[in-house]
């Protein structure tokens, strides 16, 4: 992996961005007992209310796509978290982008390959041989993203490059279309991680991560950038009343297993 970003600006990130998938407290459940109120999201880790597994567009898109979906969803922080980690998944993208936010997430992605990089490997129990980021709907190019890749990736994964195919699009994309989406290169029997800025639905990710499994991956998993956590969802107003949703960012958090990090496998 390539050289970061200064890390004097740790301290500002910290104060701006948080860790998706922090332990929330317990409060009062049902009968008195001591349950928590609210849980994650197995799959994109966005806050949900207890009882659930997963959110409402993941549980559907695990219905319709059995077998086929990512390995592991990874977002680096919340887009929302904090109004100025919202204003900087879109300011690090602008014409001309905004520089503050382009080192911010410089910084997190710096910190997810030089800590956490051997984390997806581990729980996925199988080497990345393959990364590529998910092609814009309206024929952005160069898009952003690919500079943050090609900064901190081995050249020897960037072996491939996922396409747009579809219909071109106006805005972002609606619903999963696998069909959407090709390769320059056959993935066959390759673990390809798809690196996208911002899951909101996921569905150009998940349409990706499908594909390339369609396509005969062995494996397919999602690094994003933020999860995008929308302003007048209930549930996000209840999160961000907790001490999870105030904790600074902490580069030592494993963004993959929203915790400690796994162990080494036996051949390590």
């Amino acid at each position: 992996m390539s050289g970061g970003p200064s890390l004097e600006y740790l301290p500002e990130v910290a104060q701006i961005m948080r860790n998706p998938g922090q332990p929330l407290e317990s409060g009062a459940g049902a009968f008195g007992a001591v349950l928590p109120e609210l849980d994650y999201c197995r799959l994109c880790v966005r806050p949900i209310s207890y009882g659930y597994s997963h959110c409402y567009q993941c549980n559907q898109a695990s219905r319709s796509y059995r077998g086929a979906m990512p390995e592991v969803v990874v977002p680096l922080t919340y887009a929302g978290a904090t109004p100025q980690s919202r204003r900087d998944v879109y300011g690090y993208k602008g014409d001309p982008p905004n520089l503050a936010a382009v080192r911010r997430l410089s910084i997190l992605m710096y910190y997810f390959t030089v800590a956490h990089w051997g984390c997806i490997q581990r729980f996925t129990r199988m080497p990345v041989t393959s990364v590529v980021t998910v092609p814009s709907g309206r024929g952005r190019k160069p898009h952003p993203l690919e500079e943050f890749v090609t900064h901190y990736f081995s050249k020897d994964l960037l072996n491939n490059e996922a396409t747009f195919v579809g219909q071109p699009r106006e805005g972002r994309g609606d619903g999963i279309r696998p069909d959407d989406f090709g390769f320059t290169h056959d993935p066959k029997d390759q673990h390809v991680l798809v690196v996208e800025d911002s899951w909101v639905s996921g569905s150009n990710a998940l349409s990706v991560a499908i594909q390339a499994r369609r396509a005969g991956a062995m494996g397919a998993s999602v690094l994003c950038l933020a999860r995008y956590l929308r302003e007048d969802d209930q549930v996000t107003k209840r999160w961000s009343a907790t001490d999870a949703a105030r904790k600074p960012f902490d580069p030592s958090f494993c963004p993959v297993t929203r915790g400690e990090c796994p162990p080494p496998l036996d051949n390590e």
